[in-house]
């Protein structure tokens, strides 16, 4: 356990491209555990991974990806039940501090060499932000959920032609007008333009994993 909290970056370190990989992630691998089934819909699914973000910012900041894939693969819970439950984070990461609490005092008293630990504050590299982004994506089959920052990393390798960009901005604005159209009190105060730029980035992306495969 003291290994895992130098494994991996912890969340309050990361900048805003790493949250959104991270939350994106977490929302994945805990699926994959615990059994539970992925929205079905985008908005609820996007409210999810934002409902993630603001969890770890208030209360588990200092936990890393490895921990928390850690904890929930050794918690012994006999019905997760259905769907993802944000009440059960901390179910499973409060008894998990706990205890990580208590071996980092043992750790202290018995005078261990912490320089000889990796300290864990590295950025994350691009392609661990892009495989993050990737199994999030593969999990959900959504293009909606995938980090807008995440275009940042793609445009530097692989550049579309014309054509393509264009009918990424032609789908782009199909679905901003499908969603728009199919939710407007939620999106009666948010600007379609802006929306269309970052679903043009959000399918780009998908393009690149579909053909990077």
């Amino acid at each position: 356990m003291v290994e895992l909290k130098y494994a991996a970056k912890p969340f309050f370190t990361m900048d805003d491209d790493e949250i959104d990989a991270f939350s994106a992630a977490i929302l994945f691998k805990i699926s994959v555990i615990t059994g539970w089934q992925m929205p079905d819909n985008e908005l609820h699914e996007s409210e999810l991974i934002n409902q993630i973000k603001k969890v770890f910012e208030e209360k588990y900041g200092r936990v890393n990806i490895q921990e928390v894939e850690y904890a929930f693969r050794h918690h012994l819970q006999p019905d997760w039940g259905k769907f993802f439950n944000l009440s059960m984070l901390s179910d499973v990461l409060d008894p998990y501090l706990s205890k990580r609490a208590e071996i980092s005092q043992l750790e202290e008293r018995i005078k261990s060499k912490p320089k000889e630990l990796p300290a864990a504050t590295e950025k994350l590299t691009d392609d661990e932000i892009l495989d993050y982004t990737r199994k999030a994506y593969q999990a959900t089959n959504n293009p909606l959920l995938i980090p807008k920052g995440v275009w940042r990393i793609v445009k530097t390798r692989i550049e579309f032609s014309e054509a393509e960009r264009a009918e990424i901005r032609r789908l782009a604005s199909l679905r901003v007008k499908q969603l728009f159209a199919k939710n407007p009190v939620d999106y009666k105060n948010e600007n379609e333009q802006e929306w269309i730029d970052r679903v043009s980035k959000q399918l780009a992306v998908e393009k690149y994993f579909k053909l990077k495969k």
